[in-house]
C-alpha cells in the first residue's frame, strides 16, 4: 500500500478528530493523501448545517452550503493534519453511512472513528461505522474513543480459513512491513464434534493457509 487515497468521514466533532490524526500516521508510513469528507443530508439539513459542538451554521443554496462545508472541512482537517497531506475535501449527499459507502470506491482506506456503542444503544441510535463496515467495498479503520492513537502497531489478523477471510492478509503484512513487526494470526477452533487434531497441526493449518500471502 503506497501513497494510499484515505477516506475520512468527519461531523466536526473532536471524536472525529481521532480519525484524522490515525489517518495522518498511516500517511507517516506508507504516503499518499487524506481527504476529509461529510456526508450532508439534504433532506434533514435543508435549513441548513449546523456544526456539531458549535454555534456555527451555514444557509443558503446548496452550493453555497456544499462550498461553505468543504472550506470548513479543510479548516478543521488543518488541526490534526499539514496542508501537503490533505487533498481537497468532499462534500456528499445523502445520509452518512451510505454517502461514505458510495465515495469508498475511489479510496483505497477508510478511516471513521466510532463510539463503539453495542446494543440497545446501537440498535436504537444506530452506527455509521457499522453501516459503513457493512456497504464499502474498501478496508475500514474503526478509531474509538479509547484507541490508542501512538501509533500502528503489530497487525492482527483474524480468519477462518475461508478466501474472504484472506482479503486482510496483503493489507496486515504491508503494515507489518512498513512497521518493522510481524503478523499474528488467529483462529478460532470449535473443537466439537470433531476428531482428535493436535495444536501443532491447528498451527500448521493456518499458517500453511496465510503463507501465500
Amino acid at each position: 500500500m503506497r501513497n494510499p487515497r484515505i477516506l475520512v468521514p468527519t461531523d466536526f466533532s473532536e471524536l472525529s478528530r481521532r480519525a484524522l490524526r490515525t489517518a495522518d500516521q498511516w500517511v507517516g508510513l506508507f504516503g499518499g493523501l487524506i481527504t476529509p469528507m461529510y456526508g450532508y443530508d439534504a433532506i434533514t439539513d435543508l435549513d441548513g448545517l449546523h456544526f456539531h459542538g458549535s454555534a456555527s451554521s451555514i444557509t443558503g443554496d446548496l452550493p453555497t452550503i456544499r462550498a461553505e462545508i468543504e472550506r470548513a472541512l479543510i479548516e478543521f482537517a488543518r488541526q490534526d493534519v499539514s496542508a501537503e497531506r490533505l487533498a481537497p475535501a468532499l462534500v456528499a449527499l445523502g445520509s452518512p453511512g451510505r454517502a461514505i459507502a458510495r465515495a469508498s470506491i475511489d479510496y483505497e482506506l477508510v478511516v471513521i472513528s466510532s463510539h463503539g456503542r453495542s446494543g440497545f444503544s446501537r440498535h436504537f441510535l444506530g452506527s455509521v461505522a457499522d453501516k459503513v463496515i457493512r456497504l464499502t467495498p474498501s478496508p475500514v479503520l474503526v478509531v474509538h474513543e479509547e484507541t490508542n492513537l501512538r501509533g500502528p502497531g503489530r497487525p492482527i489478523v483474524a480468519t477462518d480459513l475461508s478466501p474472504s477471510s484472506a482479503a486482510a492478509l496483503p493489507l496486515a503484512s504491508a503494515l507489518a512491513t512498513a512497521t518493522g513487526t510481524t503478523v499474528e494470526l488467529l483462529n478460532v477452533f470449535d473443537a466439537r464434534g470433531t476428531t482428535a487434531i493436535t495444536t501443532e497441526e491447528l498451527d500448521e493449518r493456518v499458517r500453511g493457509f496465510a503463507r501465500a500471502y
